[in-house]
């Protein structure tokens, strides 16, 4: 097993030699070494299934040369998702700031529904709809936030 990890982080590192730290975090490099990292310290029970994903990702990323530009394909962008959503799943391993992404978004949903009925009472839906969304984005990132911590807390961020 230590070999078949190192193997795929001198594969990930090789072909993000020449990447900037913005491709980096578009491909989730560090969610991919600190996944690796996880199964060689066996945090992780390796599984055929999970490296089939793996191996698809790591060999899936475009070699890059200093003068050339990356780019990336929907497939591709795809299958991280579904390895991270497979890891979560199967792990309970989560990306960070995955709940403060989500929480934000949903509060900011909940909080314009509340401020437009908020707003409808008193005739100022305009006010009530920035207010709510205010109270929302606020809200949702407070949730957001503590879950994050509570996922660092039991180490299960990569």
């Amino acid at each position: 097993m230590t070999n078949w990890t190192q193997k795929m982080q001198e594969v990930l590192n090789e072909k993000t030699e020449n990447y900037t730290t913005q491709e980096k975090a578009h491909i989730s490099f560090d969610y991919l070494k600190n996944l690796l990292v996880k199964i060689e310290d066996n945090h992780i029970p390796d599984s055929e299934v999970l490296r089939t994903k793996m191996e698809q990702v790591i060999n899936g990323i475009q070699h890059k040369t200093p003068e050339q530009k990356v780019q990336y394909h929907g497939k591709h962008l795809i299958e991280i998702t579904n390895l991270q959503t497979f890891v979560e799943e199967n792990f309970n391993y989560v990306k960070k700031g995955k709940f403060k992404r989500s929480y934000v978004s949903k509060g900011m949903i909940f909080g314009m529904s509340f401020g437009i009925a908020i707003g409808a009472a008193f005739g100022k839906i305009a006010i009530g709809l920035s207010v709510g969304m205010l109270w929302g984005l606020g809200i949702g990132g407070f949730i957001g936030s503590n879950l994050d911590r509570k996922a660092e807390i039991g180490n299960r961020v990569l």
